[in-house]
């Protein structure tokens, strides 16, 4: 039987592991969240119409509760 080779995580890697997740997990939550509130200023920069952004931010929405 062949010995198997246990590889450790040092706690260090872990709690940065463990932070890059949760700020990557709380932007995106916050850029659900609050996608209403820059909907309008991103139509101006973007020169686009409200309507085509909020349908991109609709599609956006969908595909992220699919995945």
């Amino acid at each position: 039987m062949p010995s198997e080779r246990a590889e450790t995580v040092s706690r260090g890697t872990a709690i940065l592991l463990s932070a890059a997740a949760f700020l990557l997990y709380m932007v995106s939550g916050g850029m659900r969240c609050n996608m209403g509130l820059i909907v309008k200023a991103l139509a101006a920069h973007v020169s686009l119409s409200y309507e085509e952004v909020s349908f991109v931010a609709a599609a956006g929405q969908l595909m992220y509760g699919v995945t």
